[in-house]
């Protein structure tokens, strides 16, 4: 073998290494993903399509934001948000504007700042994933600066203009105490339709829960 079709081969082979390591994480079950995620040991997985990325980035947002069992661990939770932190970096080096990366570097931050989710708003600032997960890294934060408010209510206010979007930041709102001034004032600025839908949902949701 020539040592042009040796590198070519390496390289070929080092590509589809570090998109099975990527595959493995999304392709068994809820259990199998949170494991692999929790993992301290071993090489990250790298991905090598966009396709394998928007995956990787979308099984840690399920594994931090839905799965239970994550949900109810802070162990586990630290465990599975400082390897999906380190996929979400590996991937930045590589597609500075992916969305989705971008999303996952605020939601595993340990303090949200306010230029790192302004730089995630910018890279799909009404896509309803990185929205979303946005969304939830908002509402998780033990603690959340004024000048992080500023920036999270232009998430506030794009998210009241989808029915998911009113729905999530009723529920942020009657959870957070912290976050009702900024979602009162995206409110405030959202257009009428939007605005008297968002109200008629708090006052529904205010009165199934007394």
């Amino acid at each position: 073998m020539s040592v042009s079709l040796f590198v070519i081969f390496f390289f070929a082979l080092r590509t589809f290494v570090a998109e099975y390591g990527a595959v493995l994480v999304v392709s068994g079950t809820t259990r199998d993903m949170v494991a692999t995620l929790a993992e301290q040991s071993g090489q990250l997985p790298q991905p090598a399509s966009a396709r394998s990325m928007r995956d990787l980035m979308s099984a840690c947002g399920k594994a931090l934001t839905l799965v239970p069992i994550v949900k109810a661990d802070s162990g586990l939770a630290a465990q599975v948000s400082i390897k999906c932190e380190s996929i979400a970096r590996e991937i930045l080096a590589r597609a500075p504007s992916n969305a989705r990366a971008r999303a996952v570097d605020v939601l595993t931050a340990d303090r949200i700042d306010a230029v790192q989710l302004g730089i995630a708003q910018a890279a799909a600032p009404f896509e309803p994933w990185p929205l979303n997960i946005r969304l939830q890294a908002i509402a998780r934060a033990e603690s959340v600066s004024p000048e992080v408010l500023a920036v999270a209510e232009g998430d506030f206010q794009r998210a009241l203009m989808s029915e998911w979007g009113k729905e999530e930041v009723a529920r942020i709102y009657q959870t957070r105490d912290a976050l009702r001034q900024s979602i009162t004032l995206a409110a405030e600025k959202a257009g009428p339709k939007d605005q008297k839908a968002f109200v008629d949902l708090l006052r529904r949701n205010l009165r199934d829960a007394g």
